[in-house]
């Protein structure tokens, strides 16, 4: 056994195109200029979290669950001196 291994025959991924669907998805909620190191080149066709809801609020800071595009924002924190 070489669990290191793919085993011979084993699918492949040549190559990923992603369409403006899953790009919106992907983006949800992030403002643009988009960071660069969100990754959305490294990101194949496997399983990523950032391109579907995860927690709820008020630790949705993408606004996943939210029922209108700013409840699911966090709220600036305030400065305190």
């Amino acid at each position: 056994m070489n669990p290191d291994r793919r085993p011979e025959g084993a699918p492949t991924i040549k190559s990923v195109q992603h369409d403006a669907a899953w790009r919106a998805r992907f983006y949800k909620g992030v403002a643009q200029p988009y960071p660069p190191g969100l990754g959305e080149a490294d990101q194949g066709d496997w399983f990523t979290p950032f391109n579907r809801p995860g927690a709820t609020p008020p630790y949705d800071l993408r606004g996943w669950h939210a029922r209108t595009p700013r409840e699911g924002a966090r709220p600036a924190s305030k400065s305190r001196s």
